[in-house]
């Protein structure tokens, strides 16, 4: 799902811009991207950055039967820039799985079980890794350290970390046609980084 997202947003570099991804697909995702300085300009009886369950959430989203459309409400003000480019990323899984419509009480996350909560959360990040670090890339590009998957992804480092420990494992049994076809939208962007992170090991030799 992730291969798809990418390729049908006509991504070809890294870091992603998800919000301009949002408003360049807005009518095709039914979404639609409101921070904290616009969130009390919508006609909620709730707060969007609280659940009283699981306390002060970065970010939700919300979907709207009626509509057939959904809100990503992120607090920008509560985390770092590559944090906040994750939290889209897992907010936009949410979507793209079909979690809000396969369990309509995530919608407002009121009376979903801790498992299943916990179920759909692992696949949203799941996504947001592929999506924002799909390891066919970064295998590509010669990724060695979490430091590259920072300034190649511009994800956090907590989250660099953990995928320059499992990426690896993700291309054992190859690659989709998707990814494939993910892989040749990239190319140039590849080349270019291979090709400057060559010419800087023969300056250090």
């Amino acid at each position: 799902m992730a291969a798809k997202f990418l390729l049908e947003s006509g991504a070809s570099s890294y870091p992603l811009a998800l919000v301009d991804i949002i408003k360049n697909r807005m009518n095709e995702l039914r979404c639609c991207y409101i921070t904290e300085d616009k969130a009390h300009l919508m006609d909620e009886d709730w707060d969007p950055f609280f659940c009283s369950s699981r306390g002060i959430r970065e970010a939700t989203t919300v979907y709207y039967p009626k509509n057939d459309a959904y809100i990503i409400y992120h607090n920008t003000l509560i985390a770092t820039n590559r944090r906040n480019l994750w939290s889209i990323a897992h907010e936009i899984g949410h979507i793209v799985l079909g979690h809000l419509k396969d369990f309509d009480e995530t919608s407002h996350f009121k009376s979903i079980s801790d498992d299943d909560y916990r179920i759909l959360e692992k696949e949203a990040n799941f996504f947001a890794a592929q999506t924002l670090s799909a390891p066919y890339i970064l295998d590509d590009m010669g990724v060695s350290s979490e430091k590259d998957i920072q300034r190649i992804c511009g994800i956090s480092k907590e989250a660099s970390e953990y995928r320059i420990a499992q990426f690896k494992n993700a291309l054992i049994f190859g690659i989709y046609q998707d990814e494939a076809m993910v892989r040749k939208s990239f190319s140039a962007y590849i080349e270019k980084w291979n090709a400057r992170r060559i010419a800087f090991e023969e300056v250090i030799i």
